[in-house]
C-alpha cells in the first residue's frame, strides 16, 4: 500500500486580492477563496481522501 501526503494552501483572502502580505494574520477568504475551498472539498471527497488536518489559525473568517 502506498500512502500520499497532499499539501494544500488556503484559498484567496481579502489581502491576497489586494496584493498584500498576510503573514500570520487571520484574514477572511474572498468569495473566490470560498469557492476554491468548496471545490477542494468536493475534489477530496471524490478522490477518497482519508483524513484532513489544518493549522490552528484556519478558523472562520
Amino acid at each position: 500500500m502506498t500512502s500520499r501526503l497532499l499539501l494544500v494552501r488556503h484559498g484567496e483572502t481579502e489581502w491576497h486580492a489586494e496584493n498584500r502580505y498576510a503573514g500570520i494574520s487571520d484574514v477572511a477568504l474572498t468569495e473566490k477563496g470560498l469557492r476554491q475551498a468548496e471545490e477542494l472539498g468536493g475534489w477530496a471527497k471524490r478522490r477518497g481522501v482519508d483524513a484532513v488536518a489544518c493549522s490552528p489559525s484556519a478558523g472562520p473568517g
